[in-house]
């Protein structure tokens, strides 16, 4: 009962957005349905709505897309990002470089450095908003399989499970590998080279050192987003000597209602799941459903959190309690399940935002893209899940 509920308000959500309702606006109601789907009382509205708005990490993050925002008008008023294809030539690799090169540091709102060179590219490539949206989406997360910087990996190095990491991490190449693949098999139709052309690696460095700058700083020495972001903001006005006349320009144009309105919607919305313990009370289960709940309740948390750190913190422990041989094959599977769930889900804040920047619908991309990327690798974790249950393998 408890998944027949979540699946009736992620329909009633995908429905909002399908009859064109602003996607964080629909994310509120469909978190309001949550609390009536769920008989969470109704003066809990107001404390969500309230540690929604007062979480630092929330505020952090809403700065954070305005400022990234801020550098990307910055250099499109400069013309770096409608130069990019020139320097990089028109590939396949120069097209999924971007995502790839930004999405090795998790950052808040991170799809969003990525869309404009993702989509500067694509149109060289005569590509449609669908495949240009799901070009930055996908090939951002395809780090998500065992790069040291996401939470979530970072939650297995310290010992969050009985498995030593250097043994996650080989197991988790394969996933990788999998799901790169997939991600150039779904743009196979794309016509160029996969390979990439003669590049003009000292021109493509005067483009993109800001967002260098902010990985070094961000990534290398662990300073906060805001300060990276800030040092890069500053450093591009200074040595591109801009204006202040453009500056205020830049400044203006972020749109500073529908971001907030997203990024609360999508806060608010995870809030409600985690903090009203919607998964809390599955309780027992007989031997005969466990296959169908393993496969199940890591996905339904990805899906419904948008966040593997909140899909490997809620599914791994229910399981490590319900299975004495939890090994590595228990884990592959089930962190496998839970990127399917998160890369499927409406209220992933890149989606979100790549969405909003390519003006794509989220059933167009589902349809043509995601859902069918998205099924080799949830067969994949299903065939390591039966055998980590069934084979008794760990």
């Amino acid at each position: 009962m408890i998944f027949l509920k979540f699946l009736l308000v992620i329909i009633f959500l995908i429905l909002l957005i399908k009859i064109k309702v602003n996607i964080g606006l629909a994310l509120v109601f469909s978190g309001l349905l949550c609390l009536f789907a769920y008989h969470i009382p109704n003066y809990m509205i107001s404390r969500f709505a309230v540690l929604t708005l007062s979480d630092e990490n929330n505020i952090q993050l809403l700065l954070t897309v305005y400022l990234i925002y801020l550098l990307l008008n910055l250099m499109e008023k400069k013309g770096r990002i409608r130069s990019l294809s020139g320097h990089m030539g028109k590939s396949k690799s120069a097209l999924v470089f971007p995502a790839m090169l930004i999405g090795m540091i998790p950052m808040p709102g991170g799809a969003m450095v990525s869309a404009p060179f993702v989509g500067e590219i694509g149109e060289s490539l005569k590509m449609d908003g669908e495949q240009k949206a799901f070009v930055n989406y996908w090939f951002r997360h395809v780090w998500e399989f065992g790069w040291p910087l996401y939470p979530a990996i970072i939650l297995f190095m310290n010992g969050f499970i009985p498995i030593r990491f250097s043994t996650v991490f080989l197991g988790m190449i394969p996933f990788f590998l999998l799901t790169v693949m997939t991600g150039f098999f779904m743009i196979r139709h794309v016509r160029g080279p996969l390979r990439f052309g003669a590049v003009n690696w000292l021109g493509l460095l005067r483009i993109i050192y800001p967002i260098l700058l902010l990985i070094i700083l961000y990534a290398a020495f662990h300073i906060n987003i805001l300060i990276s972001l800030g040092c890069a903001i500053l450093l591009f006005v200074i040595l591109e000597k801009i204006p202040i006349k453009d500056f205020l320009s830049a400044f203006k144009k972020i749109r500073y209602i529908s971001m907030f309105l997203l990024i609360f919607g999508a806060m608010f919305f995870k809030t409600i799941v985690q903090e009203g313990e919607i998964f809390g009370s599955v309780g027992n289960i007989t031997p005969w459903l466990l296959y169908l709940f393993f496969l199940a309740l890591p996905f339904v948390v990805g899906f419904a959190t948008g966040l593997t750190v909140a899909g490997v913190s809620i599914a791994f422990p229910v399981f490590m309690a319900l299975l004495p041989d939890f090994g590595i094959l228990h884990i592959l599977a089930l962190y496998a399940l839970v990127f399917v769930g998160i890369i499927l889900s409406p209220t992933h804040l890149c989606l979100v935002l790549t969405l909003d920047f390519f003006n794509v619908k989220l059933t167009a991309l589902y349809r043509k893209y995601l859902i069918p990327a998205a099924i080799p690798l949830f067969a994949a974790a299903a065939i390591v899940a039966a055998a980590a249950l069934w084979l008794n393998v760990s």
